[in-house]
């Protein structure tokens, strides 16, 4: 006999099946260097992920509304945090790969 979950959906589609409850880990970027004069291009790799990620958040929030409208926009405002990004640049200055400045910060 199977359980039915309903909730409030934030993205497109309809999903039936099984449910997998994932782990809480999460992968952790290798700690390479990047070469000597690569941190602007990686400070803009990690501008670009950051923007793609706070908008699909507010997209999502779009069409979820009501209380999940707010909390995936807050989300998105805390990706666009300016202390995060400055500690994100600072890291990627120091020789931090974008994904491995990210994940630090």
């Amino acid at each position: 006999m199977g359980t039915t979950l309903r909730g409030v959906g934030v993205s497109h589609g309809v999903a039936i099946g099984e449910v997998r409850r994932m782990g809480t880990a999460m992968l952790e970027p290798p700690a390479e260097r990047i070469a000597e004069g690569e941190a602007p291009r990686e400070q803009g790799r990690a501008r670009q992920a950051v923007e793609a990620v706070a908008a699909d958040l507010v997209a999502r929030g779009h069409l979820a509304g009501g209380e999940a409208r707010a909390v995936l926009e807050a989300q998105a405002l805390m990706a666009r945090d300016p202390e995060l990004l400055a500690d994100v640049d600072r890291r990627i200055v120091a020789g931090s790969t974008a994904e491995r400045a990210v994940y630090d910060s």
